[in-house]
């Protein structure tokens, strides 16, 4: 009876520890991206990117928004990009800010491509928002959610 309690106990531990050895970038797979955008005036643009781990302990410095695509194809520009980061949430938060003349129409949409481990291509999350109709009392020409 105490050796098949040891046994027990023993393939436990083992599991835990080739769980938490063997397979770390499982662990990564675990983040979610959400992506929204705002236009102004037909003349700036806003996009915002968060993303959220449900693992505690989530190394966050390796996050990084790699891109940022008009209809899945055309790149927006990531010259001027805010970075935030927020330990204790497990979340990180970009905002772009981009100028240019109708960036985004109605009908249009923005995918941000996150990538979650720092080595290209590997772990990449994605979301992707489509863009309505903006407030125009407001100056708002297009939303993305």
């Amino acid at each position: 009876m105490i050796g098949r309690i040891k046994s027990r106990v023993l393939v436990a531990a083992l599991t835990a520890l080739l769980t938490g050895l063997v397979f770390p970038g499982l662990a990564a797979a675990d983040v979610r991206v959400n992506v929204g955008a705002i236009e102004y005036d037909n003349s700036f643009t806003v996009v915002s990117v968060l993303a959220v781990s449900s693992i505690p302990g989530a190394d966050l410095d390796v996050w990084e928004l790699t891109s940022v695509l008009r209809n899945g194809t055309e790149p927006l520009s990531l010259t001027n990009v805010e970075e935030h980061s927020f330990p204790l949430l497990r979340s990180k938060l970009w905002v772009v800010k981009i100028s240019g003349s109708n960036l985004i129409s109605v009908g249009d949409t923005v995918t941000a491509v996150v990538d979650i481990d720092g080595s290209s291509g590997t772990l990449d999350e994605e979301d992707t928002a489509t863009c309505g109709p903006g407030v125009r009392r407001t100056h708002i020409t297009a939303i993305c959610k």
